[in-house]
């Protein structure tokens, strides 16, 4: 464990928890089975620890380790050049496929446990806060949204539990293109219901956001049948509403809390795993 300090001093810090050597090769080897974004880098990470399992270093007379030879030094910097390939962060140059790899498929079905996992770590639950043009009142609506640049696995959780994708234009011209999935309004609820007990880092939004969905329920339940939608909402019900979207903002800020308010650590960027020369 490490602390990585701040990228910007209005931010929380951030810290770092490293395995490295033959503790990341017995963790990788674990948790290989379930990955999907990263398949392709463990499988390279494993076959140089391989590779380093079968090398022989040779010794002196003294006991001190020699030199690596030249054929080794080059072929460990092909591995070096790989990783560094699968953690570009732009666009790939050149040919369409150059720097790529064939993507290692995982046969193990999208679980609860790795879509809270990846919500944690590059999701947002937010409340949405509105303004209906024709009743000029305000609304709140419960989100939960996650982003990545890998497609495809983005629509496989589509396809297990539902969500709108979407285009997300890169904040940088030499950043891959990026995309998100969304669940709004009435697809929270359910989500919600299969991940929270999963959640860690995003617990308390997840909370909040739960809250705010019991009182649209109350509200739609209290709702005379006669009413129409631009009436009959009490002012203490939207009072309530608006407090849970402040809360959830205050939890959700990227800098450090506000009048001692507990708040858990915003989920970290994606991480990059690598050959260190």
């Amino acid at each position: 464990m490490s602390a990585v300090g701040q990228r910007h001093k209005r931010w929380k810090p951030g810290y770092a928890l490293i395995w490295t050597n033959v503790k990341a090769a017995t963790l990788i080897q674990a948790i290989r089975p379930y990955l999907r974004i990263k398949s392709n880098h463990a499988a390279a990470l494993l076959e140089f620890q391989e590779h380093l399992r079968r090398c022989r270093r040779t010794r002196d007379s003294e006991g001190h380790l020699l030199r690596l030879s030249k054929t080794e030094l080059r072929y460990r910097e092909r591995f070096h050049r790989r990783l560094r390939r699968l953690n570009e962060r732009g666009v790939i140059r050149g040919s369409r496929h150059r720097g790529r790899e064939r993507r290692l498929t995982s046969g193990l079905p999208l679980s609860p446990e790795y879509l809270a996992g990846f919500i944690d770590g590059e999701g947002s639950l937010m409340i949405a806060r509105w303004t209906s043009p024709r009743y000029t009142r305000v609304y709140y609506k419960p989100r939960i949204s996650i982003a990545n640049t890998d497609k495809e696995v983005l629509q496989q959780i589509q396809q297990a539990y539902g969500g709108i994708l979407t285009n997300q234009p890169p904040r940088k011209a030499a950043w891959r293109f990026a995309y998100q999935l969304i669940w709004t309004d009435g697809m929270v609820g359910p989500l919600l219901s299969v991940v929270k007990p999963y959640l860690i880092i995003k617990r308390d939004q997840a909370g909040v956001l739960e809250q705010l969905i019991r009182s649209r329920r109350r509200m739609l339940q209290d709702r005379k049948p006669s009413a129409k939608r631009s009436v009959g909402i009490p002012a203490s019900v939207l009072a309530e509403q608006a407090e849970l979207y402040r809360k959830v903002k205050r939890l959700n800020r990227r800098g450090p809390p506000i009048g001692g308010l507990s708040n858990r650590q915003k989920g970290a960027s994606r991480p990059q795993l690598y050959i260190a020369r």
